[in-house]
């Protein structure tokens, strides 16, 4: 898999994806989270188990993402 062009912020936001949805509310890091969706890296996420919603907004990681920080993790440039 190619790696796609990301920024330094852009992978800690990625990685901070890792430990579960999370959901960023703060405008000036809007356009890194979707631009993170647009690559495919993350997505919104699903409703809890219980069926209840997930909190508004929350993303996760993707196969994709995941594949990413494991290869930019174990020594790769993004």
């Amino acid at each position: 898999m190619k790696l796609p062009e990301i920024t330094e912020d852009e992978l800690r936001l990625l990685r901070s994806y890792a430990d579960g949805p999370r959901t960023w509310d703060a405008a000036e890091l809007m356009p890194a989270v979707l631009r993170l969706q647009d690559l495919g890296l993350t997505e919104p996420a699903p409703p809890a188990d219980d069926g209840s919603p997930p909190s508004r907004g929350a993303c996760q990681l993707t196969d994709k993402g995941r594949q990413v920080l494991a290869k930019t993790d174990a020594g790769a440039t993004p």
